[in-house]
C-alpha cells in the first residue's frame, strides 16, 4: 500500500501529515522545522 506525505514548512515548525491509498490518516503531527526531526517523525 502507498503512502503519501505533506509537509507545511515554516521558519520555525512544520506540519507533517501521511495519508494511505485510500486517504485515511496514518500520522499528524507539528514539529521542529530541522531535517533530522522530520525524518524521525515518518519513521
Amino acid at each position: 500500500m502507498a503512502h503519501y506525505v505533506g509537509i507545511d514548512a515554516s521558519f520555525e515548525t512544520a506540519n507533517v501529515c501521511v495519508v494511505d491509498d485510500d486517504g485515511n490518516l496514518c500520522l499528524e503531527r507539528k514539529i521542529e522545522a530541522e531535517p533530522d526531526a522530520i525524518v524521525e517523525s515518518v519513521q
